[in-house]
């Protein structure tokens, strides 16, 4: 497998269930390697906040194919009705509880947020994780909360969302307990601390455009 690039790979609803009820019955251990884990990773910019939004969502399309890959390959939206309603980040999983400050913020402080990922949940890069073989392929979404310190000033927190690895394939009995078969090997994991602030990177970037 090729980890110096990024992949696509489509697992079926049933492969996913299947592939985490059988958690327990895994023996390759994953590990992240990196910098100390970090529960908040922020930047601030010297620019008003809608300001600050306005050229992210104006100008990601724009400057889509100049960003560094994972970031070249997926969208930023807004946050808000109707395609996400004020709960939606409530139920998503979240190892470590790394979102649960940001669960609790009121609706109203989520609603100028932006989301950076793929379009379809396919998209899978090397990152952080590992297991003694080699890296192994990583996915998240990239949650930009926007709060202003002063009126001319902006704060960016990135909060990944659903990160998850990739590790293999291995074989297991199906999800309805009949024979065998060949399942990804998908783990929910706590979130990188690289893909945070290249995400701010990407901000940074699109700001000096």
């Amino acid at each position: 497998m090729n980890q110096t690039g990024i992949v696509r790979r489509r697992a079926s609803g049933a492969i996913v269930t299947a592939t985490l009820l059988l958690v327990g019955c895994r023996g390759t251990p994953v590990v992240r390697h990196g910098p100390t884990e970090e529960r908040l990773v922020v930047r601030t910019y010297r620019r008003p906040l809608q300001a600050l939004r306005a050229d992210v969502l104006d100008r990601y399309p724009a400057q889509r194919s100049t960003l560094p890959s994972p970031f070249n390959q997926m969208t930023a939206k807004a946050l808000a009705p109707p395609a996400f309603q004020p709960d939606w980040v409530v139920a998503f999983v979240d190892p470590g509880g790394f979102l649960e400050g940001y669960k609790r913020l009121p609706a109203a402080e989520r609603s100028g947020d932006l989301l950076i990922e793929d379009a379809i949940g396919e998209l899978y890069w090397p990152s952080e994780y590992a297991t003694d073989e080699g890296p192994v392929w990583f996915r998240c979404g990239l949650v930009l909360h926007l709060h202003s310190p002063t009126a001319e000033s902006t704060d960016v927190e990135v909060y990944e969302l659903v990160p998850t690895v990739w590790v293999g394939e291995h074989w297991a009995m199906s999800a309805h307990g009949i024979g065998f078969g060949r399942y990804h090997d998908i783990r929910f994991v706590e979130p990188t601390v690289k893909d945070r602030v290249d995400a701010l990177d990407i901000v940074d970037q699109l700001l000096r455009e």
